[in-house]
């Protein structure tokens, strides 16, 4: 369980991360266009970035007060950066920190086949599948992935779905998107919505298929939240006011139309 309370991250004079109260109870998923503050959360909460102020808890710690081993896995890149070192030699230390089968990674990294041998000469596809599971199959209590699926072909998508999927059955797991359209591989999980460095949420993943965005805040709302200044509505069985989720294949899409009312 991952607890987030008046959390405050100020980047060159401005807020990019403003969260009130969130906890993260199962596994999640946090929903945003490119830019709302979904990679910064991520560092945040595994301790890359340090907050102004506020807390930050996992499974009962302190995270800001205290580290603690083999209690968080990400797939951050900046996380597996050592120079000089190549990505076999990688692979067998962070296996050995972290309690990796190195086989069976071995195994999965063989889907890529990566011609180069130093990790910071891999294709960005191919850092991201390295990285994200060396993350999956690290023996630790929670797995924090940002956008786990971007630059992979469509049939390491479908492989890394079913590997984040055995994974999240040992421990939780809190991955970051912005297409709409893979929630369909996540359906019971539940969903957060992230715009301008704030969250909101939960809802199921499965009722984004049912659900139309309004401007303005409706009485029936499933869930409210801001844009631009302005505040917009999730509804069910909208019946055609607003804009089915369903039909926005990247919240970039709905993010850009709010900026002309819809």
């Amino acid at each position: 369980m991952i607890k987030l309370k008046d959390i405050t991250v100020i980047f060159n004079n401005r807020k990019v991360l403003s969260i009130s109260s969130v906890i993260f109870s199962n596994n999640s998923i946090i929903l945003g266009p490119n830019g709302s503050g979904k990679t910064t959360l991520i560092k945040t909460i595994v301790g890359l970035y340090k907050p102004l102020h506020g807390l930050i808890e996992v499974n009962g710690v302190d995270m800001i007060k205290n580290s603690v081993p083999r209690l968080m896995s990400t797939n951050i890149e900046s996380a597996y950066v050592l120079p000089g070192t190549y990505l076999d030699d990688l692979v067998k230390i962070y296996c050995n920190a972290f309690n990796c089968n190195y086989q069976d990674v071995q195994q999965l990294l063989s889907y890529i086949k990566p011609k180069a041998k130093e990790f910071w000469k891999l294709s960005a596809g191919e850092k991201k599948w390295v990285t994200t599971v060396l993350a999956l199959y690290a023996d630790t209590k929670v797995t924090l992935l940002d956008e786990p699926f971007e630059d992979l072909d469509p049939w390491l998508v479908r492989k890394l779905a079913e590997e984040i999927h055995k994974a999240s059955k040992r421990k939780q797991i809190i991955l970051t998107l912005h297409s709409i359209y893979l929630l369909k591989e996540f359906i019971d999980w539940d969903l957060f919505f992230m715009f301008e460095g704030s969250l909101y949420g939960s809802v199921k993943s499965q009722e984004v298929f049912k659900i139309e965005v309004v401007l303005g805040r409706d009485p029936d709302a499933v869930l409210v939240f801001r844009m631009h200044g302005e505040e917009y509505s999730l509804i069910k069985d909208g019946k055609g006011k607003g804009i089915p989720l369903r039909e926005v294949s990247d919240l970039a899409q709905l993010y850009s139309r709010s900026r002309l009312g819809f």
